[in-house]
């Protein structure tokens, strides 16, 4: 028996700031690193693959606020004449949440052309935490076992999966109650996106905000990568042929780049058009191995069967006997693999993103997925 499952959705048109946009915000103080005093006026901008998304400067008190940021990894600079620049790198921007960044610069009069760089280090107590919950961002994705969106949730505290494919169970709820965003947009169905193309994923199991009120179950929020300020790319390839006889083989492809480009000659160059694909192929010959070992009946004796699916007894007459019932050990042969448990999997995305403004952009993308598959039951298996 086979089944194909097929999604394709044209999603999240719109601008960023609108509500359905899941966005973080970035809060924070910028002070002097000697004499604790507030700085006003320091330039604080956020940057992501080498161009500047977003910013803001400092008000009389230090204090700096700047939203809305789509969730991910960004680099935080901040710069001010008569003081140091300070960069810190990766700094965590999360679904529907305030992060929180202090800096402390310190004065510099004789050389201007000094950068400090620092780690972000993530905070253990998120203090506009009201929710309960995880994010992944997509470096721990990519250092999962797995490729799978809903496996990958079910790392997170409160979340329950009986086996790795199967559905997800979060308070108690069934899998349908649970609900799906891609960069803001909820969807249903197959949630197939490329592994290289998530930035962010964040679980809701508690707490639920007023904007999912019609959410029952869990929330699972996910960010997609978007364009960087230089063309780059990366090939995947994966697989278990010479090693093991379930056929794992993989094919995964990124490629990320600027179409229109602000100042393209000179060093502040950003890109204001700018777009980023993804695309996977999964081969499995047996999705899911058996711990014992597996028997198949042979060739020509399904063929016996076939022919003569019931038995006569001695007197010539038709008995309610099945001739499979009488096949003996030496009828089987020894296999490595399922061979009724194959799958193939197909999962795209892209999205092109336009910045009008240093705080504004326009985002346009989409997701498809193709799956075909064997699915084995051991009630038909002779």
């Amino acid at each position: 028996m086979r089944k194909i499952y097929f999604l394709l959705s044209f999603l999240f048109v719109g601008l960023a700031s609108t509500v359905f946009a899941q966005n973080g915000e970035l809060k924070g103080k910028i002070t002097d690193a000697k004499t604790k005093e507030a700085v006003p006026f320091a330039s604080v901008s956020l940057e992501l693959n080498g161009s500047q998304i977003a910013g803001n400067k400092t008000d009389f008190d230090g204090n700096y606020t700047i939203k809305p940021i789509p969730p991910g990894r960004y680099d935080v600079r901040v710069s001010i004449i008569g003081y140091s620049v300070s960069l810190t790198k990766a700094v965590v921007i999360s679904s529907d949440r305030i992060s929180f960044l202090d800096k402390s610069i310190n004065s510099n009069v004789t050389d201007l052309g000094i950068v400090e760089i620092t780690d972000y280090k993530v905070p253990l107590i998120e203090r506009d935490n009201t929710t309960t919950g995880g994010t992944l961002t997509g470096d721990q994705i990519t250092n999962l076992p797995t490729r799978s969106i809903n496996a990958a949730v079910a790392t997170s505290a409160g979340v329950f999966q009986k086996e790795a494919g199967d559905d997800l169970n979060i308070k108690g709820s069934r899998g349908e109650s649970n609900e799906y965003f891609i960069d803001g947009i909820k969807v249903r169905g197959l949630t197939s996106i490329p592994q290289g193309g998530i930035e962010q994923i964040s679980v809701i199991t508690g707490g639920v905000p007023a904007q999912y009120g019609d959410a029952t179950g869990g929330i699972i929020t996910i960010t997609t990568k978007g364009p960087s300020k230089n063309l780059a790319g990366g090939v995947e390839l994966v697989t278990s042929e010479g090693l093991n006889a379930y056929g794992y083989n993989l094919a995964a492809v990124n490629l990320s780049g600027p179409i229109l480009k602000k100042n393209a000659k000179t060093d502040s160059a950003q890109a204001l058009l700018g777009f980023f694909v993804s695309a996977e192929v999964e081969l499995q010959k047996d999705q899911d191995p058996s711990a014992v070992q597996l028997f198949k009946i042979k060739d020509d004796v399904l063929s016996e069967i076939r022919n003569n699916p019931k038995r006569l007894n001695v007197n010539g007459n038709l008995l309610n006997l099945e001739t499979a019932e009488f096949v003996r050990k030496s009828d089987l042969e020894k296999i490595k693999y399922n061979e009724n448990n194959s799958r193939r999997d197909i999962r795209l995305s892209s999205r092109i993103d336009y910045q009008f403004s240093q705080n504004s952009f326009l985002r346009l993308g989409g997701t498809a997925g193709f799956r075909r598959s064997d699915v084995f039951t051991r009630g038909n298996y002779l």
